[in-house]
């Protein structure tokens, strides 16, 4: 299987634009001091995001749908940007054991797809656009075909300068009024180093881990972050028998899938399969409770 370049490209803007668009209220200073009866302080300012207000307030809710026909995408690829956009939403908020093994699917458990993606209306509008019913719920096939789908995001590596120019073909700046510098603080661009929290490890796992040139074979995809605090937090947030890790993830060729603002979660995530080899380590300490490794992606 085999996905375009400009599709990957463009879902990579998308996500930037979506992250724009996922706070809608904007903060008015005067209404908000006036409703207490008080005029606004002169140092006060207002909503950060007010450098956008002209541009997306009243942002049609067709906006994406428009972005496809730009990016030059037709619609026999609709199908694929579908089965990407579901597979990656069962990673984020679906059962990760069943993508691995889509045989323990229970369809009792499973929710409308509407439940795991971001509730942004323009965002829904592409998807019904793509064909997705977002009132049925996936099914075992789904699973199955996230398993294979996930394998090949993961591992994907995008030339920046080909998100870049993009970026410059959709006009982003122009008619959104997000320069690329802004949309590379919204993961325009995969970092050099993400971050992966592991809890519950037997004590054979933990030693193998704690061991300079093993490597771990993460083939079937794993969910990184590009925030630290996100990893550590998940490392800590565990009581019980077991041990704790943080993997820092050196990814020079910025590879993997961002995953983080097309999904119901936001936690800067992003979609990376393939190999880890550790390079490097910190025992748990008392002010610590979880042991950091180093490693390379190869």
């Amino acid at each position: 299987m085999q996905i375009k370049t400009k599709i990957l490209a463009t879902l990579r803007v998308v996500n930037a634009i979506v992250d724009n668009l996922e706070a809608r209220e904007y903060l008015d200073a005067d209404a908000v001091f006036g409703f207490f009866n008080i005029e606004s302080p002169d140092n006060w300012t207002d909503d950060s995001r007010e450098e956008f207000k002209s541009f997306d307030k009243d942002m049609p809710d067709n906006y994406l749908i428009k972005l496809l026909d730009k990016a030059s995408i037709s619609q026999e690829d609709y199908a694929l940007i579908a089965n990407i956009l579901k597979s990656m939403a069962l990673m984020t908020k679906g059962h990760v054991g069943t993508i691995r093994s889509p045989e323990k699917f229970d369809s009792d458990k499973a929710h409308s797809w509407a439940e795991y993606f971001k509730q942004s209306e323009h965002f829904l509008t592409l998807l019904r656009h793509l064909g997705i019913n977002l009132s049925q719920s996936p099914t075992r096939s789904d699973y199955v075909l996230a398993s294979k789908m996930l394998r090949i995001l993961g591992s994907s590596i995008l030339d920046e300068e080909e998100v870049r120019k993009m970026f410059d073909q959709l006009g982003i700046e122009q008619e959104f009024g997000m320069t690329q510098k802004d949309a590379a603080r919204k993961n325009l661009q995969i970092p050099t180093t993400l971050y992966r929290g592991l809890r519950k490890l037997s004590l054979r796992a933990y030693k193998k881990l704690r061991t300079v040139g093993y490597v771990w074979g993460i083939e079937k995809s794993v969910s990184t972050s590009s925030m630290r605090e996100i990893a550590e937090n998940f490392a800590s947030d565990y009581k019980g028998e077991g041990y704790s890790v943080l993997f820092i993830i050196n990814n020079p060729k910025r590879q993997g899938f961002v995953a983080d603002k097309l999904s119901a979660f936001s936690e800067d995530e992003i979609i990376l399969s393939g190999r880890l080899k550790v390079t490097g380590g910190k025992d748990i300490s008392i002010k610590r409770p979880y042991a950091i490794i180093y490693v390379d992606l190869i």
